[in-house]
């Protein structure tokens, strides 16, 4: 018997930006493809205005009426602001609940507004008949407070040809994630300007879309005064993309959370040594001094170090890099993420 399913998605999304996106878009396109699976889409407010908040629990009843003639729904945890009282609701009426969980968000704040948020993001996801982690580490983090009904569905990566990895560019720093505070973006600048102290020669490309202007604006203003050669180019097409890790000697990541960090894999599909902070999921991909070099978290005097070490140890550098290709070998593929997502769901 055929079942009906539904994801219920943000309104105002059009396309994929961020790798959370990425990997929701291709879930539900595997599940589409499961024969024992019928998938809806319906999307809901997530206007973050005051009027919206204040309307949430009677849209979500609403909601929930819409939706008694399916079998189960999807929910992402980062909606847990706005639907809340859907998801007990679901649960009251006895409709499964798959929550995708990529990170915790409460951890990005700190004193009262981390208090209300972690509250909040914990009970929405006690409301789950199953949690869905993209991430071994966001799966441990889950079971370490407590949650057992957790189904790993890793995040799956493209193999790259080796062919299609060219020598590098010697100096060529890479960074590609999107732009905001959580990036750790100023660590890195920082880090640069001491590199540009001491005479090391590098040029970094920074690829992602800009979620905080003035952030932006403050790195361009830092780098500027500074004479760092940096270049932003904006949310690029795949194809440029491709052609900038191909050309990449070191993949720079400074960010200060992740649930996963696709693009540590992604990079390291492309044969890039990884510098990073040493916080969240960043060691479960890189094992410092195998296939990159951890920092301590926010440490700008080391982070500038292993930069220079990598760039200057050329012998280091090619170890690193066949490393990491190595590792890529091992990173689910398509075909497994697809089988492992239709027998979950068939089972459900």
């Amino acid at each position: 018997m055929i079942k009906r399913w539904v994801v219920i998605y943000p309104v105002g999304r059009t396309s994929a930006v961020t790798g959370g996106h990425k990997y929701e878009d291709n879930l539900w396109e595997t599940i589409s493809s499961c024969d024992v699976v019928e998938l809806h889409r319906d999307a809901l407010f997530a206007r973050r205005t005051l009027a919206s908040k204040l309307l949430s629990p009677l849209k979500c009843i609403r909601k929930a009426w819409s939706l008694r003639g399916f079998d189960g729904v999807f929910l992402n945890s980062s909606t847990f602001f706005y639907l809340l009282p859907l998801s007990f609701l679901l649960k009251l009426v006895g409709k499964r609940v798959l929550i995708v969980h990529h990170h915790f968000i409460y951890l990005e704040f700190s004193g009262l507004k981390r208090a209300l948020y972690r509250f909040g993001e914990l009970l929405f996801l006690k409301s789950a008949s199953r949690i869905v982690s993209p991430s071994p580490y966001i799966e441990m983090e889950l079971k370490r407070r407590g949650f057992g009904n957790v189904m790993l569905w890793p995040i799956p990566f493209e193999r790259i040809k080796s062919e299609q990895n060219p020598e590098p560019t010697e100096g060529n720093l890479v960074y590609v994630g999107t732009i905001e505070p959580r990036k750790g973006l100023k660590y890195l600048f920082e880090a640069l300007a001491v590199l540009c102290g001491k005479g090391v020669r590098f040029r970094l490309q920074i690829i992602g879309k800009t979620v905080d202007a003035s952030y932006e604006d403050e790195l361009k203003s830092y780098a500027g005064t500074r004479n760092l050669p940096v270049e932003f180019l904006g949310f690029v097409a795949k194809e440029t993309k491709h052609e900038v890790l191909c050309r990449g000697d070191i993949f720079v990541f400074p960010s200060l959370l992740e649930g996963f960090g696709m693009v540590l894999a992604e990079a390291q599909c492309y044969g890039l040594p990884i510098v990073c902070f040493d916080n969240s999921a960043m060691p479960f991909t890189v094992r410092h001094g195998e296939n990159g070099l951890l920092c301590g978290n926010g440490d700008v005097q080391q982070l500038a170090e292993n930069i220079r070490t990598i760039l200057q140890d050329r012998a280091l550098r090619a170890r690193m890099s066949r490393r990491a290709l190595k590792d890529s070998e091992s990173l689910c593929s398509q075909a497994d993420f697809k089988k492992k997502v239709i027998d979950d769901i068939s089972r459900l």
